[in-house]
């Protein structure tokens, strides 16, 4: 059966324990033997037994001393030699969680230079959306100032069409108050040969009642008795005559004023239904034609503050987009740079660590689970300047607090990274010295 080499040493040491142990056994035996028996020796013989035996003792007690002796240092090597194993084993998985966080270091990397590549895409198709809104927002106001131009040529049109009406209005008023001069002249003309016809009834009146006059004259003689019946009768007949004809004329001229009056109120009342309705008909059209040009442009107008409201939010939703994606890879770079900073100080921290703790020499009174902080000082290069331990941070004795400094002391130069802004971190800093 082979043994294995981890094994062999305390089997070794047993086998031999079992041979001293039979040795000894042996030895006891034949110094041990029945007194009865005699023994044909020399008085000096006798004498050297106890020394012999004395003897035998004391090698048993080395024997056994050099035993526990020889068993403590196989159990200490096997104890270093599992140090070592753990150690290594320590080490190597060490180096394989940084080979992973190098791993992880490039994915975020990757990861970051394919944002930054998101982001900058995102920058272009937000900048290809402005040069859009912008060519709209211009195509947008040249085409509003067309409308103004519609617009304006329409209201010059509505202003020519408005003159236009104005002056055939002023024609026909023209031609109204020449129809009414006319009707006036007419009416004067009329009135003169009524006037006429009254003064020629007025003289064939006064010429009858002169032929009557001269009548009465000529029977005035002969008919004296009669006279002032007669002339009564005349009186009378003449005042009846009067009143007749005056009553006449003034129902012929009452006609007459009252016919040129409706004449005049019917022409005026014709004029003005005409000019009313040419009014209300000049009226409602502008008026259509204002109320369509207006919700025309209201309707374009709405039409243009949504399009620039709709423009509006499309470019404050970009820049909202645009600075949260510039604040979330700021932030990101600061977190990956605050993380990157982060390991590079633990892993520092960790070598610094791993070589204070192997230039550390256990002293005597050292127990398991001991620890101390410790101020570090260091010089340009990782040099160390200082290094004390923190007043009430340490659970060991003083030989303890010395030999964590003197391990510090000894490591010098302490591995500080090379990066400016770490060292300034590990100028003076503070660690928990703790020892397996």
């Amino acid at each position: 059966m082979k043994i294995s080499g981890h094994y062999q040493k305390p089997f070794f040491w047993a086998a031999l324990l079992h041979l001293l142990l039979l040795a000894l056994f042996f030895l006891s035996f034949h110094s041990g033997e029945p007194p009865g028996k005699p023994v044909a020796s020399p008085p000096a013989a006798t004498a050297e037994v106890p020394e012999t035996i004395k003897a035998s003792a004391v090698d048993e007690s080395q024997i056994q001393q050099e035993m526990d002796r020889l068993k403590e240092k196989e159990l200490a090597k096997q104890q270093q030699q599992q140090a070592l194993v753990q150690k290594r084993q320590e080490e190597e998985r060490r180096l394989q969680e940084l080979q992973e966080q190098k791993t992880r270091l490039q994915q975020e990397a990757e990861q970051s230079r394919a944002a930054e590549a998101q982001a900058a895409k995102h920058l272009e198709e937000t900048k290809r959306l402005q040069e859009a809104a912008e060519q709209q927002r211009q195509a947008e106001e040249k085409r509003l100032a067309e409308l103004e131009a519609a617009r304006k040529a329409e209201a010059e049109k509505q202003r020519q069409a408005e003159a236009e009406a104005k002056h055939q209005a002023d024609v026909k008023k023209a031609a109204d108050d020449k129809k009414k001069a006319e009707e006036q002249q007419r009416l004067a003309e009329q009135a003169k040969l009524q006037a006429e016809a009254e003064a020629t009834n007025k003289a064939q009146e006064a010429a009858r009642q002169k032929a009557a006059e001269d009548a009465r004259k000529k029977e005035e003689t002969a008919k004296k008795s009669d006279e002032a019946r007669k002339k009564t009768e005349v009186e009378a007949e003449t005042k009846r005559k009067a009143e007749l004809e005056a009553e006449a004329k003034h129902k012929v001229e009452a006609a007459a004023k009252k016919q040129a009056a409706e004449a005049e109120a019917k022409r005026k009342a014709e004029a003005e239904a005409v000019a009313k309705k040419q009014a209300a008909e000049a009226e409602a059209k502008r008026k259509a034609e204002a109320e369509a040009t207006a919700k025309k442009l209201a309707a374009e107008e709405e039409a243009q503050r949504k399009a620039a409201e709709a423009a509006k939010r499309q470019a404050d939703r970009e820049r909202a987009v645009k600075e949260q994606l510039e604040a979330e890879g700021k932030a990101e770079a600061a977190k990956q740079n605050k993380a990157a900073l982060d390991q590079a100080i633990a892993r520092a921290t960790a070598a610094i660590q791993q070589k204070v703790l192997s230039s550390w020499i256990r002293p005597s009174s050292a127990e398991v689970g001991l620890s101390c902080k410790i101020a570090v000082r260091l010089m340009p290069g990782g040099g160390v300047a200082e290094a004390k331990v923190v007043d009430g941070e340490c659970s060991g004795d003083a030989a303890f607090q010395r030999s964590a400094e003197m391990a510090v002391l000894r490591a010098s130069p302490l591995p500080i990274p090379s990066e400016p802004e770490l060292q300034a971190v590990f100028r003076e800093f503070e660690f928990t010295f703790r020892p397996r």
